[in-house]
Protein backbone atom coordinates (compact mmCIF):
# COMPACT_ATOMS: atom_id res chain seq x y z
CA UNK A 1 0.00 0.00 0.00
CA UNK A 2 1.50 3.41 -0.82
CA UNK A 3 0.64 6.71 -0.04
CA UNK A 4 0.80 6.63 3.70
CA UNK A 5 3.55 8.91 3.98
CA UNK A 6 2.36 11.69 1.66
CA UNK A 7 -1.29 11.64 4.25
CA UNK A 8 1.10 11.48 7.26
CA UNK A 9 2.77 15.06 6.07
CA UNK A 10 -0.32 16.04 4.40
CA UNK A 11 -1.10 19.31 6.28
CA UNK A 12 -4.87 18.36 5.75
CA UNK A 13 -4.11 15.72 7.95
CA UNK A 14 -3.60 18.10 11.26
CA UNK A 15 -5.77 16.91 14.26
CA UNK A 16 -6.49 13.70 12.41
CA UNK A 17 -5.57 10.56 13.72
CA UNK A 18 -5.47 8.05 10.60
CA UNK A 19 -6.62 4.97 10.53
CA UNK A 20 -5.31 2.85 7.51
CA UNK A 21 -7.62 0.16 6.34
CA UNK A 22 -4.55 -1.69 4.63
CA UNK A 23 -3.14 -4.36 6.57
CA UNK A 24 0.27 -3.75 5.96
CA UNK A 25 2.02 -0.08 6.06
CA UNK A 26 5.20 0.97 5.67
CA UNK A 27 6.45 -2.30 3.47
CA UNK A 28 9.03 0.67 1.20
CA UNK A 29 9.67 2.48 4.24
CA UNK A 30 9.94 6.56 4.06
CA UNK A 31 12.50 8.80 2.26
CA UNK A 32 11.67 11.91 3.94
CA UNK A 33 13.66 15.42 2.60
CA UNK A 34 15.59 18.04 5.01
CA UNK A 35 12.88 19.87 7.29
CA UNK A 36 10.10 17.28 6.53
CA UNK A 37 7.24 17.50 8.95
CA UNK A 38 4.27 14.90 9.39
CA UNK A 39 1.07 17.18 10.56
CA UNK A 40 -1.15 13.63 11.71
CA UNK A 41 -2.03 13.84 15.26
CA UNK A 42 -1.75 9.80 15.56
CA UNK A 43 -1.58 6.57 12.84
CA UNK A 44 -3.27 3.12 13.78
CA UNK A 45 -2.59 0.33 11.65
CA UNK A 46 -2.83 -3.24 11.25
CA UNK A 47 0.54 -4.18 11.16
CA UNK A 48 3.76 -1.95 10.56
CA UNK A 49 6.64 -2.53 9.02
CA UNK A 50 9.53 -2.43 10.57
CA UNK A 51 12.15 -3.63 7.95
CA UNK A 52 11.04 -1.69 4.49
CA UNK A 53 12.87 -2.64 1.41
CA UNK A 54 13.12 -0.01 -1.27
CA UNK A 55 16.30 1.32 -2.57
CA UNK A 56 15.36 4.77 -1.93
CA UNK A 57 14.58 4.22 1.33
CA UNK A 58 16.38 5.68 4.16
CA UNK A 59 14.07 5.79 7.55
CA UNK A 60 11.41 3.14 8.85
CA UNK A 61 7.68 4.86 8.85
CA UNK A 62 7.84 3.77 13.13
CA UNK A 63 11.05 5.43 12.83
CA UNK A 64 10.50 8.52 10.99
CA UNK A 65 7.27 9.01 13.29
CA UNK A 66 9.22 8.48 16.98
CA UNK A 67 11.35 11.25 15.06
CA UNK A 68 8.18 13.68 14.99
CA UNK A 69 6.58 12.82 18.19
CA UNK A 70 3.58 11.09 16.19
CA UNK A 71 1.83 8.10 18.26
CA UNK A 72 2.23 4.69 16.32
CA UNK A 73 -0.32 2.50 17.58
CA UNK A 74 0.01 -1.56 15.74
CA UNK A 75 -2.10 -4.64 16.02
CA UNK A 76 -5.40 -2.75 15.80
CA UNK A 77 -8.63 -4.52 13.58
CA UNK A 78 -8.45 -1.34 11.51
CA UNK A 79 -10.79 -2.44 9.13
CA UNK A 80 -13.17 -3.13 11.97
CA UNK A 81 -12.33 0.38 13.25
CA UNK A 82 -13.43 1.57 9.14
CA UNK A 83 -16.58 -0.42 9.47
CA UNK A 84 -17.46 1.70 12.58
CA UNK A 85 -16.70 5.15 11.13
CA UNK A 86 -18.54 4.36 7.93
CA UNK A 87 -21.66 3.81 10.02
CA UNK A 88 -21.32 6.14 12.92
CA UNK A 89 -19.41 8.81 11.22
CA UNK A 90 -15.90 10.31 12.06
CA UNK A 91 -15.60 10.36 16.09
CA UNK A 92 -12.77 12.14 18.11
CA UNK A 93 -10.61 9.65 19.55
CA UNK A 94 -7.50 9.48 21.63
CA UNK A 95 -4.27 7.54 22.15
CA UNK A 96 -2.54 6.52 25.46
CA UNK A 97 -1.77 3.58 28.04
CA UNK A 98 -4.33 1.12 28.65
CA UNK A 99 -4.14 2.74 32.97
CA UNK A 100 -4.43 6.32 31.37
CA UNK A 101 -7.83 8.37 32.14
CA UNK A 102 -9.47 9.53 29.06
CA UNK A 103 -9.43 13.39 28.49
CA UNK A 104 -11.68 15.52 29.72
CA UNK A 105 -12.19 17.26 25.93
CA UNK A 106 -10.82 16.52 22.79
CA UNK A 107 -9.15 20.13 21.38
CA UNK A 108 -9.10 21.05 17.93
CA UNK A 109 -6.01 21.29 15.92
CA UNK A 110 -4.74 24.91 16.28
CA UNK A 111 -5.69 26.82 12.67
CA UNK A 112 -4.70 28.31 10.38
CA UNK A 113 -1.60 26.37 10.68
CA UNK A 114 1.84 28.54 10.75
CA UNK A 115 3.06 28.48 7.21
CA UNK A 116 6.39 26.50 6.97
CA UNK A 117 6.96 25.82 3.40
CA UNK A 118 7.71 28.88 2.11
CA UNK A 119 10.39 32.08 2.84
CA UNK A 120 9.29 35.05 4.85
CA UNK A 121 10.21 36.91 2.12
CA UNK A 122 8.58 36.97 -1.39
CA UNK A 123 10.08 33.99 -3.89
CA UNK A 124 12.12 36.05 -6.41
CA UNK A 125 11.98 35.00 -9.70
CA UNK A 126 13.70 36.55 -13.16
CA UNK A 127 10.65 37.41 -14.62
CA UNK A 128 9.15 40.75 -16.91
CA UNK A 129 5.68 39.37 -15.37
CA UNK A 130 3.31 40.89 -12.95
CA UNK A 131 3.51 38.82 -9.52
CA UNK A 132 1.08 35.67 -8.95
CA UNK A 133 -0.70 35.99 -5.06
CA UNK A 134 -0.88 32.98 -3.08
CA UNK A 135 -3.31 32.81 -0.09
CA UNK A 136 -1.27 29.98 1.78
CA UNK A 137 -3.74 28.34 3.99
CA UNK A 138 -1.20 25.57 5.20
CA UNK A 139 -0.26 24.75 1.76
CA UNK A 140 1.84 21.55 1.84
CA UNK A 141 5.35 21.53 1.01
CA UNK A 142 5.33 20.10 -2.81
CA UNK A 143 2.41 22.69 -3.45
CA UNK A 144 5.29 25.36 -3.01
CA UNK A 145 7.71 23.82 -4.94
CA UNK A 146 5.17 23.45 -7.44
CA UNK A 147 4.34 27.15 -7.91
CA UNK A 148 8.19 28.52 -7.41
CA UNK A 149 8.21 26.39 -10.67
CA UNK A 150 6.06 29.00 -12.45
CA UNK A 151 7.16 31.64 -14.69
CA UNK A 152 5.72 34.27 -12.50
CA UNK A 153 7.15 35.65 -9.18
CA UNK A 154 5.10 34.83 -6.28
CA UNK A 155 4.18 36.80 -3.32
CA UNK A 156 2.76 35.03 -0.50
CA UNK A 157 0.00 35.37 2.08
CA UNK A 158 0.24 33.84 4.98
CA UNK A 159 -3.93 33.37 6.54
CA UNK A 160 -3.12 34.98 9.52
CA UNK A 161 -2.26 38.79 7.83
CA UNK A 162 -4.81 41.23 5.62
CA UNK A 163 -5.12 39.44 2.34
CA UNK A 164 -5.40 43.57 0.47
CA UNK A 165 -2.81 44.82 2.17
CA UNK A 166 -0.19 42.38 1.21
CA UNK A 167 -0.72 42.35 -2.29
CA UNK A 168 1.26 44.29 -4.64
CA UNK A 169 -0.24 47.02 -7.14
CA UNK A 170 -0.23 44.99 -10.02
CA UNK A 171 -1.18 40.97 -9.86
CA UNK A 172 -1.58 38.58 -12.22
CA UNK A 173 -4.21 36.41 -10.51
CA UNK A 174 -5.09 35.10 -7.02
CA UNK A 175 -4.80 31.41 -5.57
CA UNK A 176 -6.23 30.44 -2.90
CA UNK A 177 -4.33 27.39 -1.51
CA UNK A 178 -5.41 24.06 0.28
CA UNK A 179 -5.49 23.68 3.66
CA UNK A 180 -6.89 21.87 6.89
CA UNK A 181 -9.86 21.81 9.22
CA UNK A 182 -13.17 23.58 9.24
CA UNK A 183 -13.76 26.34 6.27
CA UNK A 184 -15.25 28.55 9.56
CA UNK A 185 -12.10 29.14 10.87
CA UNK A 186 -11.01 31.35 8.32
CA UNK A 187 -14.23 33.35 7.95
CA UNK A 188 -11.81 36.59 8.89
CA UNK A 189 -10.91 36.34 5.37
CA UNK A 190 -14.17 36.30 3.45
CA UNK A 191 -15.03 39.96 3.11
CA UNK A 192 -11.60 40.22 1.27
CA UNK A 193 -12.07 37.96 -0.16
CA UNK A 194 -15.53 39.23 -2.00
CA UNK A 195 -13.86 42.36 -2.54
CA UNK A 196 -10.63 40.43 -4.66
CA UNK A 197 -13.30 38.18 -6.85
CA UNK A 198 -14.49 41.20 -8.28
CA UNK A 199 -10.98 42.78 -9.47
CA UNK A 200 -8.72 39.06 -10.27
CA UNK A 201 -8.85 36.04 -11.60
CA UNK A 202 -8.84 33.22 -8.75
CA UNK A 203 -8.26 29.84 -8.96
CA UNK A 204 -8.77 27.76 -5.75
CA UNK A 205 -7.97 24.53 -4.67
CA UNK A 206 -8.90 22.04 -1.26
CA UNK A 207 -9.83 24.31 0.97
CA UNK A 208 -9.59 27.27 -0.64
CA UNK A 209 -12.35 26.12 -2.94
CA UNK A 210 -14.60 26.26 -0.03
CA UNK A 211 -13.72 29.95 1.12
CA UNK A 212 -14.68 30.49 -2.55
CA UNK A 213 -18.17 28.92 -2.14
CA UNK A 214 -18.35 31.22 1.32
CA UNK A 215 -17.00 34.45 0.15
CA UNK A 216 -20.06 35.07 -2.52
CA UNK A 217 -22.51 33.88 0.04
CA UNK A 218 -22.72 29.81 -0.43
CA UNK A 219 -21.82 27.58 2.42
CA UNK A 220 -20.42 24.31 3.37
CA UNK A 221 -21.14 21.17 5.44
CA UNK A 222 -19.23 18.54 7.41
CA UNK A 223 -19.49 15.39 5.87
CA UNK A 224 -20.33 12.75 7.92
CA UNK A 225 -16.89 10.31 7.08
CA UNK A 226 -15.32 12.85 4.65
CA UNK A 227 -13.05 11.57 1.46
CA UNK A 228 -9.42 10.53 2.62
CA UNK A 229 -7.85 8.20 -0.06
CA UNK A 230 -7.69 7.72 -3.00
CA UNK A 231 -9.76 6.59 -6.22
CA UNK A 232 -12.46 8.93 -5.79
CA UNK A 233 -14.20 9.31 -9.52
CA UNK A 234 -15.15 12.90 -10.23
CA UNK A 235 -16.90 14.01 -13.47
CA UNK A 236 -16.80 17.27 -15.33
CA UNK A 237 -20.39 18.61 -15.67
CA UNK A 238 -21.13 19.97 -19.60
CA UNK A 239 -20.57 22.67 -20.62
CA UNK A 240 -17.72 23.48 -18.71
CA UNK A 241 -14.41 25.44 -20.63
CA UNK A 242 -12.25 27.38 -19.08
CA UNK A 243 -10.56 30.37 -21.15
CA UNK A 244 -10.31 28.29 -24.63
CA UNK A 245 -10.18 24.77 -23.21
CA UNK A 246 -12.50 22.10 -23.20
CA UNK A 247 -12.34 19.51 -19.85
CA UNK A 248 -11.48 16.02 -19.43
CA UNK A 249 -14.68 14.32 -18.71
CA UNK A 250 -13.77 11.97 -16.21
CA UNK A 251 -10.82 12.11 -13.23
CA UNK A 252 -9.31 9.70 -10.79
CA UNK A 253 -8.68 11.28 -7.75
CA UNK A 254 -6.71 11.39 -4.01
CA UNK A 255 -8.83 13.79 -1.79
CA UNK A 256 -8.24 14.53 1.90
CA UNK A 257 -11.02 16.60 2.90
CA UNK A 258 -14.12 16.57 5.73
CA UNK A 259 -15.94 19.45 4.22
CA UNK A 260 -17.73 20.07 1.11
CA UNK A 261 -19.91 22.60 -0.66
CA UNK A 262 -23.37 22.61 -0.03
CA UNK A 263 -24.95 22.66 -3.40
CA UNK A 264 -28.19 24.07 -3.01
CA UNK A 265 -26.75 27.12 -0.97
CA UNK A 266 -25.41 28.22 -4.32
CA UNK A 267 -28.79 29.47 -5.89
CA UNK A 268 -28.27 33.63 -6.47
CA UNK A 269 -24.49 33.15 -6.22
CA UNK A 270 -23.70 32.67 -9.74
CA UNK A 271 -21.38 29.73 -9.13
CA UNK A 272 -22.37 26.76 -11.16
CA UNK A 273 -21.41 23.54 -10.19
CA UNK A 274 -18.62 22.01 -12.86
CA UNK A 275 -17.39 18.52 -10.93
CA UNK A 276 -18.99 16.52 -9.27
CA UNK A 277 -18.15 12.97 -6.87
CA UNK A 278 -19.78 10.13 -8.37
CA UNK A 279 -20.18 8.11 -5.22
CA UNK A 280 -22.21 10.80 -3.14
CA UNK A 281 -22.74 13.42 -5.26
CA UNK A 282 -20.51 15.93 -3.71
CA UNK A 283 -19.72 19.33 -5.46
CA UNK A 284 -15.88 18.93 -6.38
CA UNK A 285 -15.78 21.64 -8.91
CA UNK A 286 -16.54 25.50 -9.31
CA UNK A 287 -17.12 28.02 -11.93
CA UNK A 288 -18.35 31.91 -12.32
CA UNK A 289 -21.09 33.06 -15.11
CA UNK A 290 -19.33 36.00 -15.59
CA UNK A 291 -16.20 36.41 -13.27
CA UNK A 292 -12.67 34.31 -14.17
CA UNK A 293 -13.23 32.24 -11.12
CA UNK A 294 -12.34 29.08 -10.84
CA UNK A 295 -11.85 26.24 -8.18
CA UNK A 296 -11.28 22.59 -7.60
CA UNK A 297 -11.61 20.40 -4.22
CA UNK A 298 -9.04 17.68 -5.67
CA UNK A 299 -5.73 17.32 -7.26
CA UNK A 300 -5.01 14.31 -9.78
CA UNK A 301 -4.02 11.10 -8.63
CA UNK A 302 -0.87 10.09 -8.98
CA UNK A 303 0.69 13.68 -9.08
CA UNK A 304 -1.75 14.92 -6.23
CA UNK A 305 0.14 17.77 -5.03
CA UNK A 306 1.43 19.04 -8.93
CA UNK A 307 -0.25 21.90 -10.09
CA UNK A 308 0.28 21.31 -13.73
CA UNK A 309 -0.71 17.81 -14.31
CA UNK A 310 -4.68 18.42 -15.16
CA UNK A 311 -6.05 20.15 -18.07
CA UNK A 312 -8.07 22.24 -15.71
CA UNK A 313 -4.86 24.21 -14.09
CA UNK A 314 -3.16 23.92 -17.62
CA UNK A 315 -6.16 26.20 -19.02
CA UNK A 316 -5.86 28.49 -16.02
CA UNK A 317 -2.32 29.18 -16.52
CA UNK A 318 -2.67 30.06 -20.40
CA UNK A 319 -5.81 32.20 -19.34
CA UNK A 320 -3.58 34.44 -16.58
CA UNK A 321 -0.75 34.60 -19.68
CA UNK A 322 -3.14 35.65 -21.69
CA UNK A 323 -4.63 38.17 -20.03
CA UNK A 324 -1.96 39.42 -18.31
CA UNK A 325 0.28 39.65 -22.16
Amino acid sequence: MSGYYEYICDPCSAGLILVFAYPLIGNYGVAPPAGAQGYAQAVVVRESCSHPSHHLTTSSLPAFLATQGIPLLSEVDTRAVTQHIRISGEVRGVVGAPDSQPPVSYPEAALPLTPTSWEEEPVAVKSDLPPLAVLDLGAAAAICQELKRLEYPLVVIPATQPVASHLPSECTALIISDGPGDPGVYRHLLPELQQLTTCLPVYAFGLGHLLLALALGGDCYRMPCGHRGSNYTVQTLPPVTLGDATLEPMHITSQNHGYAVLESSLLGTQLEVSHRELHDGTVEGMWHRSLPLWSLQYLPDCSRLTLDQTEECRAFWSYIRKVGS
